[in-house]
């Protein structure tokens, strides 16, 4: 569970809203987060050069809206030269078995609960 985390680190982790940077910052993720409002393009734009440096997760929520997030800002980052890393999204999935963001911190309790 915390190596599936703490791959976040350090990278750029595009997220839907300020609930899910609170849910991340709660389980002490340090990256730089971008809540995608507004117009995927001049957020893409706006971040690009950070991307490009750091690497990028898009960590939108699990469910058709996420998905098709993560499809549009997957297509505007490769645009540019920047291959967001989806193993590191797919990983949380996986660990986690959450449908939002938000669920996180309360799944990583209970899984910490269920593993002693």
């Amino acid at each position: 569970m915390d190596k599936a985390l703490a791959a976040l680190d350090g990278h750029v982790v595009f997220v839907e809203g300020k609930h899910d940077v609170a849910a991340l910052e709660e389980l002490h993720v340090h990256a730089q987060f971008v809540c995608a409002h507004g117009v995927p393009l001049r957020m893409v734009e706006k971040h690009a050069a950070t991307c490009q440096k750091k690497g990028c997760v898009l960590l939108f929520d699990f469910d058709d809206e996420g998905l098709r997030k993560v499809s549009v800002f997957s297509e505007l980052l490769q645009s540019i030269g920047v291959n967001p890393l989806q193993t590191v999204r797919t990983h949380i999935r996986n660990v986690f078995g959450v449908r939002t963001v938000e669920e996180l911190p309360a799944k990583y309790r209970l899984l910490l609960l269920t593993s002693r």
